[in-house]
């Protein structure tokens, strides 16, 4: 529905539909929301839990959207874990991910990669899909694991012009369509997830039954977008007076 005036209950979305209030009430909640996602992740995937603390995060960015919290939180700025619309979409090892050796150092990145190919490799192609596929159970997600549609183990190219398999695997699952993206990269150096990404189905930080108050909101209030062109005019997104929050 497209209307031109905003009434008193309705409020404004911002881009990428977040709600643009953001009250310390919110930035607690998301706070603790995505500090103990990560500590059960964490533990399910048996990171290292010691850097899992309140003392050792680095970053933490969150903002509200209609659906829960959007943002993330990264610990000795090594693990990232990110949500979007609520959702737990991402994570990377800093350290043992591929991303480790993308530095604009090329000497830093060789060295790194030299690091890993002197490494005992703890994983086979099956031994790493497998360990993929029971990561992403752990935390709950659920589909046919058993036909990856990519599986790769990861190359470096060495100065003399070789190519030499690296202890680092990549699978990712996903629909015709690209509704729903499962990716797991593990790593045969400590036989570990060190990056995830989610479209779809994945773990969710369901927001508290007062989240619009946490937000200092109307109540029941209808969330519209800005069409831009002149005059104003607003699309109606979301009218919570009939909607239970997912």
């Amino acid at each position: 529905m497209i209307i031109t005036n905003l009434l008193a209950n309705m409020v404004l979305l911002g881009s990428l539909d977040i709600i643009q209030t953001n009250t310390p009430a919110f930035q607690e909640y998301a706070y603790h929301a995505m500090f103990t996602n990560a500590q059960a992740i964490a533990a399910a995937w048996h990171l290292d839990e010691s850097l899992i603390s309140t003392n050792k995060v680095t970053h933490f960015e969150a903002d509200p959207t209609i659906v829960g919290v959007d943002g993330y939180i990264e610990f000795e700025r090594r693990y990232h874990f990110a949500y979007g619309y609520g959702i737990f979409s991402d994570f990377t090892d800093f350290q043992n991910d591929i991303v480790a050796a993308k530095t604009p150092s090329v000497k830093t990145n060789d060295a790194i990669f030299e690091q890993w190919l002197r490494a005992t490799n703890l994983l086979t192609m099956k031994k790493a899909r497998q360990l993929a596929a029971s990561s992403f159970q752990a935390i709950g997600v659920t589909r046919d694991f058993r036909k990856p549609n990519h599986s790769e183990q990861m190359e470096y190219e060495r100065r003399d012009g070789k190519t030499y398999p690296l202890p680092l695997y990549s699978f990712e699952w996903s629909d015709d369509k690209l509704i729903r993206i499962d990716r797991m990269d593990v790593s045969g150096v400590n036989s570990n997830v060190v990056h995830y990404f989610s479209v779809g189905l994945s773990v969710r930080l369901r927001p508290p039954t007062n989240y619009f108050d946490l937000l200092g909101l109307p109540p029941k209030p209808v969330f519209v977008r800005q069409v831009w062109g002149k005059p104003k005019k607003y699309e109606i997104i979301l009218d919570t007076a009939n909607w239970h929050q997912p």
